[in-house]
């Protein structure tokens, strides 16, 4: 036995056990054994081929797996800026790097002695499943639309089941191809139950195979074959959903709670999916392809809810790209709006919807907490619907309710860089640079090169005065993508730091990348601002109030405002945004 001290935790290699602060952690057998690895050769440099070929003993591994167990130990340990345990070596590996002693078997059982149990972790039971993204047996990249929509339909069709907890989109396909024995992929993910399936189109056929399995001792409870005409997919995905639930779900469930289908039409179906494939990659181009693809799926079955919300999130999308204007939202909305209000109202995304084009066309925060709120009712499964409800909280001021909202979707989404960087960026608004840092941190171990995660940790570090490190995360960011975004907070940076003329330098630099009549005033006000050139930025402000600019809401709780807060004039800015939304599209 070998018992290990590094800061407030306690590391119990025959009992493989870890206390921190009085409290044992609950890891899992693979968290626990890196942890062990990376400890036992503190000080250096181990590769990532190191820990994955001693821990899973040579066994073939996705690489992208070992940063889940990397983050979740950083957040199990409380690391934070002051207080580091795991460094990452980009390009090789991690270094333990706390201090390290050792402990007498007496000091362990003292304070073995004194430690509290861990704790259940909140919804680990057999009410909880992860659907995992289904194989593409046929081998076609062409059809990995169906695939991957088949998967993401049957997690949004399972998360409509009373009391059942449903892992997120973003979370699962992080396990696409994993070669993760069962127990623990269970247990990473806090599930009881796990969805595996498998299709291939061969002709006009599509053939799907289908298990349900107890994450805890890999037993099958349910699985089936389908092999039917491609018309009948729709049918398949609700027999699925049906079986499914019947498995898991032993009380009577309320029908308005169940999953609405998109449409019964094979190719409203298809269009449909394939819309939202091309659209999730968010470029230009490809939401445009998007809009395509969603009309057609609506002339094959006009009555597809899911199609015209999907249409209006397209537009409204350009609209936050600068590429239309607010007024040509509004026009090409309005009639897909028009036709959606004769259709069913009482359908998630429905009331999802409505809550994004209440703060973001309207800034109507309270007709927004209305309809979020009850899309969370319809279905509480639905992520982006709980990390929008996050940002709603955050620009009410209700800061206890944000730190509540972001255990709830970490919970359902916990290996998302995407969900990280929505937690992230509610700490940042909130001024909880710590708990920020933690979440942008974790998304990078996740994804390296993820562009927007970079850009707001150096916002988070830029607001610390630590300008320096804000611009090397920021020109790493921009080396990664080139986005307006993001070089417009390098000249925030630059401004800030005092560097007036690398400042004037990027705002030329946007001005010459302008490819859109609207421009970017909110970017530029904020440079101008760091700059001290307060006319120059509030008359861009001005402008952006008059575009009816998305970002126009944060006014009051972005920390970049922070040197104008009080001036009346800002304050009088703030109290138009408040008093000027229109009534409900």
């Amino acid at each position: 036995m070998h018992v290990y001290k590094f800061r407030d935790c306690l590391l119990n290699t025959l009992e493989r056990s870890v206390i921190r602060d009085n409290d044992h952690l609950e890891l899992t057998t693979k968290t626990f054994d890196v942890l062990q690895f990376l400890i036992e050769n503190a000080g250096k440099v181990v590769t990532k081929d190191d820990i994955l070929g001693k821990v899973w003993n040579g066994s073939f591994v996705e690489e992208s797996n070992l940063p889940v167990h990397i983050s979740k130990l950083r957040r199990s340990l409380g690391e934070a800026k002051d207080r580091k345990f795991i460094e990452t070596v980009q390009g090789v590996g991690y270094r333990f790097v706390s201090p390290l002693e050792s402990l007498s078997e007496t000091e362990w059982k003292a304070a073995a002695a004194t430690s509290r149990p861990p704790q259940p972790t909140d919804g680990v039971n057999s009410q909880s499943i992860a659907v995992l993204p289904f194989e593409n047996e046929s081998g076609d990249p062409n059809i990995n639309y169906l695939v991957d929509g088949l998967t993401e339909s049957l997690i949004n069709g399972l998360s409509h089941t009373p009391g059942l907890r449903v892992i997120a989109r973003n979370t699962v396909f992080r396990y696409r191809s994993s070669n993760i024995e069962l127990p623990e992929l269970g247990a990473s993910l806090s599930v009881g139950k796990l969805l595996f399936g498998r299709l291939r189109l061969t002709g006009e056929s599509v053939q799907i195979s289908v298990e349900l399995i107890d994450a805890v001792d890999s037993r099958q409870i349910w699985g089936e074959l389908y092999d039917v005409p491609f018309s009948k997919i729709v049918e398949v995905e609700r027999w699925i959903l049906e079986e499914v639930q019947k498995s898991l779900v032993t009380t009577i469930i309320d029908p308005s709670f169940l999953s609405v289908q998109p449409t019964a039409n094979a190719e409203s179906y298809k269009y449909y999916l394939m819309g939202k494939y091309v659209f999730q990659k968010r470029l230009v181009s490809e939401v445009c392809k998007a809009i395509d693809y969603f009309q057609k799926s609506i002339s094959y079955c006009p009555t597809n809810v899911h199609s015209y919300v999907a249409v209006v999130d397209a537009f409204v999308y350009l609209f936050m790209l600068d590429q239309a204007s607010y007024s040509d939202t509004l026009t090409n909305i309005a009639p897909l709006l028009e036709i959606l209000s004769k259709l069913k109202q009482s359908i998630d995304v429905v009331q999802f919807m409505h809550a994004r084009l209440a703060l973001r066309l309207n800034w109507n925060l309270e007709i927004a907490e209305s309809r979020v709120k009850e899309a969370l009712r319809l279905n509480p499964n639905l992520i982006e619907a709980q990390c929008f409800y996050g940002h709603v909280l955050v620009s009410l001021g209700r800061k206890a309710d944000v730190e509540l909202q972001a255990r709830k979707i970490l919970l359902l989404d916990p290996v998302s860089p995407s969900s990280l960087r929505y937690v992230g960026r509610m700490f940042y608004l909130i001024e909880r640079y710590d708990a920020a840092v933690a979440c942008f941190n974790d998304a990078l171990e996740l994804e390296p090169e993820d562009f927007e995660s970079l850009v707001m940790l150096g916002a988070v570090y830029t607001e610390l005065g630590e300008y320096d490190y804000a611009l090397h995360l920021i020109k790493k960011s921009y080396a990664c993508q080139k986005h307006i975004e993001t070089l417009a907070m390098m000249g925030y940076i630059e401004a800030m730091a005092g560097n007036r003329q690398e400042a004037m330098d990027v705002l030329a630099s946007i001005s010459c990348d302008m490819k859109t009549p609207y421009g970017h005033p909110m970017n530029l006000a904020r440079i101008h601002l760091a700059l001290d050139e307060k006319e120059t930025t509030y008359q861009l402000l001005e402008q952006a109030f008059e575009q009816h600019s998305v970002e126009m809401y944060t006014l009051s709780h972005d920390p970049r405002w922070r040197s104008i807060k009080t001036e009346k004039r800002f304050r009088d800015l703030i109290c138009r945004v408040r008093v000027s939304p229109g009534k409900e599209l």
